[in-house]
């Protein structure tokens, strides 16, 4: 009968062998799979992997995810010598990444999500950024679904051809579903609108040449669901247009601040709103006659503070927003109708028994 062998002891040189490395399987996935993972990157930590091999040198340019953020500002807790310098040093480093981004990307029109934020206070520098001449979007190849641009700072404000006027081919992107622009300058010489399937838009404290360009940008939504005009202004005076527009698929309206003059009115046509928030708003009609009562609306709030719409204007928006099931007013709001409070209060009476149903 054989006897089993004794287990092999290892020798201390055994024991002090380094274990084999372990295999890099990711860089074996298809560059497809890769610019996935890329995605979900900010870009300038997709654009550092080119470092890891040559296998990794040009996955980045593939990435549908374009992630651009800069800002000039230090902390509160930094102490910095030479801030200016350091902070035009930070801006032309800015320019030449984005201007490298843009040049060796493989095609631009499979960007999925573009974020630009920019902010070009306290920047210092006089160099002027062309990073729009590079944007090859194509309105009817581009595949650009989200898109987050936002810009800082009072630099080149008055400058047609600055950073803050995006270029025409930004506004006939047939992809795209959700806007933000924040900061951006609506131009009057701004040519045909058409965004087929935006059905989200925020525009935050831009910059509004006329009532006419704005109109043109909403009205070029048809499908648009979800609209948000905050802290804009209007940069003419002397202007008495109104902002006049059609929007049938509507359903959630934000307008916060009064962007428009005493002498302007906004007139949103929307049947199917079914939620409206108002904070020191403007004169507001949501229907062409700016009587009729919103059949689909749900809640309404209304915050209004020392200025802006005149009693008659509310009197007339109360009456069109009456049938909310769940309506708001400020205190504010009721002290500015306190000796017209009888026109309006039957609304108020409709609204409760709603909320009593």
């Amino acid at each position: 009968m054989e006897t089993a062998e004794a287990p092999k002891i290892p020798t201390t040189a055994q024991r002090k062998s380094p274990t084999p490395a372990t295999e890099d399987r990711i860089s074996y996935l298809p560059d497809e799979i890769l610019a996935h993972i890329l995605f979900l990157l900010p870009t300038k930590h997709a654009v550092a992997t080119s470092v890891l091999s040559r296998r990794w040198k040009d996955v980045w340019t593939g990435v549908y995810n374009l992630h651009l953020d800069f800002n000039n500002r230090f902390g509160e807790s930094e102490i910095v010598a030479n801030a200016q310098e350091i902070r035009e040093r930070r801006y032309l480093e800015f320019c030449r990444f984005v201007d490298t981004v843009l040049s060796r990307h493989k095609n631009l029109n499979s960007v999925r999500r573009f974020h630009f934020h920019f902010a070009m206070k306290d920047v210092g520098c006089k160099v002027r950024p062309n990073f729009w001449l590079q944007m090859g979007f194509s309105p009817d190849e581009s595949q650009l679904e989200v898109m987050d641009v936002e810009l800082r700072g009072d630099e080149w404000n008055d400058d047609p051809f600055s950073l803050r006027c995006l270029p025409e081919s930004f506004y006939r992107l047939k992809n795209l579903k959700i806007l933000k622009l924040a900061g951006v300058s609506l131009e009057t010489r701004i040519g045909s609108i058409f965004l087929p399937s935006v059905r989200k838009l925020l525009l935050l404290y831009a910059v509004i040449k006329s009532c006419a360009s704005l109109s043109k940008l909403i009205s070029g939504c048809p499908v648009l669901e979800t609209l948000q005009i905050e802290s804009c202004r209007h940069s003419n005076k002397e202007e008495n247009d109104t902002l006049n527009a059609f929007l049938p698929c509507l359903k959630k309206l934000t307008i916060i601040g009064d962007i428009f003059y005493h002498d302007h009115c906004i007139v949103i046509d929307a049947p199917s709103l079914e939620h409206l928030y108002l904070d020191e708003y403007p004169e507001l009609q949501l229907s062409q006659d700016g009587s009729r009562p919103l059949q689909c609306l749900h809640s309404a709030m209304l915050e209004q503070g020392e200025s802006g719409i005149s009693n008659r204007g509310l009197t007339r928006l109360l009456a069109q927003i009456s049938n909310a099931k769940v309506l708001c007013l400020s205190w504010r709001t009721l002290v500015i109708t306190n000796q017209h409070l009888l026109l309006f209060w039957a609304p108020l009476i409709f609204v409760a028994s709603n909320l009593n149903g």
